[in-house]
């Protein structure tokens, strides 16, 4: 490892110690070397086998970091400045130098942030019975903003389109963009096209925070994509391409109404690079915008990047399925009601409503972050009873009922 990478090692029973044999082990190392060596010791103890659950940075941060730096004494020292040391900064900030250096990932250390929207490109159908309506999506374009108040109309949108949408929520969480694009990678719909880049178009505000917000963006999909342990297929690249807001799309009458002066950091090199308002260092917010034009800027740059050939196909079979199913469904809703009919006058149905089901059935499944008690899941707790009243309905249609 790196010389600015120093750490201790420490051992693994690192909870079971003494206070004051904790205090030796972190003492005379600097902030950054404290927490390095905890992130690393909860590398090598998951490594070792132990399990974790999925939790936040803070869940990191109360879990281990806090109750150590507590027991070594040195949680409440003062730093630079005579101000309290930010031990909680520290860990975000060092914990990203880890993996941006490839040496863990948020996904080994279980950590998912949910403070953050994220929404890998899910499957956009519309179904009667169990029929898929529409398919071949585009998971590696990827829409970002940093307003929540646009959130909605990106997360609609990207379904419309069959694309990714992320939301920073302001400054972007790398765990949030490692998770993303790991699961984007992974795609069925990613692995078929063998894409060569995964394209973000952001919308943020015209000003430095807003450029600072999505090159932040950039660079953790850039570093989650380098990091991934998988297969990448084609991906050789992460492109940005910056959507708006930007003076050309407003009116001279707009940009006067809405123009501001941005905060002073980093103002400089940003006015360098943009120009501002015609030279002078003036801003503009997202939110100025429409929402309609807002919902053009982004359909306008994802049709740009993905043919819609395979869109219009999915619509085409979509209205073949539609009339089969509304073909069916009159005769399929007969027949199930006649199904059940039968079933509740036999003496199977007596049997399924005695079957005892655990009582923790609806915590555990909550615990497990279940929403609903699903199909397969139904199945399985009336394993017992499937035989039976499988028969019982095939007797009838053969007519030995």
């Amino acid at each position: 490892m790196a010389n600015k990478l120093t750490y201790r090692v420490l051992p693994t029973d690192l909870f079971n110690l003494p206070d004051q044999e904790i205090k030796q082990l972190l003492s005379g190392l600097t902030y950054t070397e404290v927490i390095r060596s905890l992130i690393l010791y909860e590398v090598n103890a998951i490594r070792a086998g132990e399990a974790r659950e999925i939790r936040t940075l803070r869940g990191l941060w109360y879990k281990l970091i806090k109750p150590i730096v507590s027991r070594s004494g040195r949680l409440n020292e003062l730093g630079a400045n005579n101000k309290p040391v930010e031990w909680s900064r520290y860990l975000s900030d060092y914990l990203k130098e880890l993996v941006d250096a490839g040496i863990t990932s948020y996904q080994e250390l279980a950590i998912i942030d949910g403070s953050r929207e994220r929404r890998p490109a899910a499957q956009v159908d519309a179904q009667l019975i169990d029929v898929s309506m529409v398919g071949g999506h585009y998971p590696w374009v990827i829409l970002f903003t940093e307003k929540d108040t646009i959130w909605p109309i990106v997360e609609n949108i990207a379904s419309l389109y069959g694309v990714s949408a992320i939301s920073g929520k302001g400054k972007p969480a790398a765990a949030c963009s490692e998770n993303m694009t790991r699961a984007i990678i992974r795609t069925e719909a990613f692995k078929a096209a063998q894409p060569e880049a995964l394209i973000l178009l952001s919308l943020t505000d015209y000003d430095p925070s807003g450029y600072i917000i999505a090159s932040a963006q950039l660079d953790q999909i850039t570093t989650a994509a380098r990091n991934y342990d998988g297969e990448l297929g084609k991906l050789r690249q992460v492109i940005h391409k910056r959507i708006g807001i930007t003076p050309d799309q407003l009116t001279p009458a707009e940009l006067s109404a809405n123009s501001y002066e941005p905060k002073e950091a980093g103002l400089t090199k940003w006015l360098k690079e943009t120009g501002g308002i015609y030279g002078q260092p003036l801003g503009l917010e997202l939110d100025s915008l429409e929402t309609s034009r807002i919902r053009a800027m982004y359909a306008s740059a994802i049709e740009a990047e993905i043919d819609l050939t395979s869109r219009y196909d999915d619509l085409r079979a979509a209205f073949i399925d539609l009339m089969a199913c509304y073909r069916l469904l009159p005769e399929f809703n007969a027949r199930r009601a006649e199904l059940i009919a039968q079933a509740k006058q036999a003496a199977v149905y007596t049997a399924i409503k005695s079957a005892r089901l655990s009582e923790d059935l609806f915590y555990n499944a909550a615990i497990a972050g279940e929403y609903w008690i699903g199909p397969n899941k139904t199945l399985q707790l009336f394993e017992n009873y499937k035989g039976p009243l499988t028969q019982l309905w095939d007797n009838q249609l053969t007519g030995k009922g």
